[in-house]
């Protein structure tokens, strides 16, 4: 049935090699060496010749799934979805470019710190700002930490309706369901409508001067 040889002349019978070429996209394996033994990997005009149809677009397939998953340049969306499978969103970047946005939900994602970036989120604007952010949070979890433990309280509680909360970081803002915003430092009830005046330095409201937005700032 004819034959056919690879790149560096070994020859093998043209239907044992589309047999194999069969067989390794069966594998789901989008690289495969020579069936002639000489270890060689067969190029995709080499499948592309021994392949049949559907051979070729499943080749195809496995060829752009490697890719995503081995190109520092292609992102696949990380939302969930309702369905638990995830969105299947992926794009690919330019060299340079630092954010992904989903073509299907249009989530945003910065490549470079891996957290969901854009308005609203706690990577509006760019990287720097993003790590000035982080290590203010990460500073007040290490201190409220340290205090909560010396102080022996390892939970909060409203001032207003006494429900009990446990913290485990983030600002010292805190919001309970029953409308009342506190303060997890003093414990006392701050403005609904400006609670961040609070921990402003100096502010009257404060009863001590670790009643700020992150400790240890």
């Amino acid at each position: 049935a004819g034959g056919c040889a690879c790149a560096e002349g070994v020859h093998a019978c043209r239907d044992c090699a589309a047999a194999w070429v069969r067989s390794k996209v069966g594998e789901q394996l989008a690289r495969m060496p020579c069936p002639g033994g000489c270890h060689a990997p067969l190029g995709q005009a080499d499948v592309r010749d021994l392949a049949d149809d559907n051979t070729w677009a499943r080749y195809l397939m496995l060829e752009r799934q490697l890719y995503t998953r081995t190109s520092p340049f292609v992102h696949t969306c990380p939302r969930p979805s309702a369905d638990g499978r995830g969105c299947p969103g992926e794009g690919e970047l330019e060299e340079g470019e630092t954010t992904f946005v989903c073509p299907l939900c249009f989530a945003m994602r910065c490549v470079v710190c891996n957290v969901e970036s854009g308005p609203g989120s706690q990577h509006p604007t760019n990287c720097a700002a993003y790590a000035s952010w982080r290590a203010d949070n990460d500073r007040g979890d290490a201190f409220l930490g340290n205090y909560l433990a010396a102080l022996g309280q390892a939970r909060l509680r409203c001032p207003v309706c006494g429900r009990e909360f446990e913290k485990d970081g983030g600002c010292n803002h805190m919001s309970c369901p029953c409308g009342t915003h506190y303060c997890s430092v003093c414990g006392d009830a701050v403005s609904a409508t400006s609670p961040y005046d609070h921990f402003q330095p100096g502010h009257p409201t404060a009863r001590t001067p670790h009643c700020q937005l992150f400790l240890g700032q």
